[in-house]
């Protein structure tokens, strides 16, 4: 059959979402007539509706049933689905609607409802999260004998004079120098992943403070608390953003940064997907390792770090923090 709509689904956390952007844009780049939706969390929903190559941008309320899902997506009368995370609720509804074509990874025990699988093993972690979401649209054109076309970086862009007005408000508002750098530190990981230290923080921030960066630490809800703890152990200067007007803001915002460092985090995924450079900190723990949740910018654009290989999986102490400020310096 003719293919014309397809639902793409990551309906988690911000940076899943943020990794699901290279097969969305490798779908609208190889198949340019497809009229592309996503299914997303509420919470994601700005990112994607920023996306110049989505259509069309559908909240999965947590609270839904399968039902009321089947419902919502009904009028849209979808031709295929490419779940990239599957959830029993997602598969059930577009089982429910018999969408011709339903496309998920191999892996949970209810697959069955879906009538093309792809087997993937994610929990080996032999590739970022990023290309496991392009297999399954790589996947998706085979079947319809589509050409695959490669995408690159940036992955989300704002608009070149709106960013530089962004930069400058910013700038006045907080008494930032125009002409040097400006590097933001994100302390926060929202749970997802063992993070620095706030006295790691706050010795990274004094380093690159005394190397002539402006130092900018930000905070997403929740996280003012850390944010001060790292403030107060500073004497050198530095200024403290919270983010207070939604993720769309603080999203525009991260694009301006010259650098971005923090953990295995939302916010870090979304300076990768600007192409902003960035400095990540993860665990050796498979499920959590730099290669799977590898950022999405280009490769002289990246650095990250890890426990040494003698010290355990999750001992984020043990990461040389001078060390990481000498090769931050180097490469700057």
């Amino acid at each position: 059959m003719k293919i014309e709509r397809v639902l793409l689904v990551r309906n988690d956390k911000i940076g899943d979402f943020v990794l699901s952007l290279p097969a969305i844009k490798m779908l609208r780049e190889s198949f340019p007539s497809c009229h592309i939706s996503v299914l997303v969390s509420g919470y994601t929903q700005d990112i994607a509706k920023s996306v110049d190559y989505i259509d069309e941008v559908i909240i999965d309320s947590e609270k839904q049933s399968a039902f009321e899902l089947a419902s919502l997506l009904k009028p849209y009368q979808f031709d295929a689905v490419i779940t990239l995370f599957s959830s029993y609720h997602v598969a059930l509804a577009c089982f429910l609607l018999r969408l011709p074509l339903r496309i998920a990874p191999a892996t949970k025990i209810f697959q069955f409802l879906y009538n093309s699988r792809l087997v993937q093993r994610r929990s080996q972690s032999l590739k970022p999260e990023y290309e496991y979401n392009q297999d399954l649209v790589s996947y998706f054109l085979q079947k319809q004998k589509i050409k695959q076309t490669q995408v690159k970086p940036p992955f989300l862009q704002t608009d070149k004079a709106l960013k530089q007005q962004i930069r400058d408000e910013f700038c006045n508002d907080f008494k930032l120098n125009q002409s040097k750098k400006i590097v933001f530190i994100h302390p926060g990981c929202g749970g997802s992943a063992k993070n620095l230290s706030a006295n790691q923080f706050s010795i990274l921030a004094k380093s690159l403070a005394e190397n002539g960066l402006q130092v900018v630490l930000t905070a997403g809800p929740g996280e003012t608390e850390l944010v001060a703890e790292v403030s107060a152990n500073l004497t050198t200067p530095h200024t403290v953003y919270h983010s207070k007007k939604g993720l769309l803001a603080f999203m525009q915002l991260i694009s301006v940064a010259d650098l971005f460092i923090g953990g295995s985090t939302g916010p870090l995924h979304i300076a990768g997907a600007y192409d902003v450079k960035t400095v990540g900190f993860y665990p050796r723990r498979r499920s959590a390792t730099s290669l799977r949740w590898k950022t999405l910018n280009s490769e002289q654009n990246l650095m990250s770090f890890s426990p040494p290989d003698d010290c355990a999986e999750e001992d984020m102490g043990s990461i040389d923090m001078h060390k990481v400020v000498q090769l931050i310096l180097e490469k700057k």
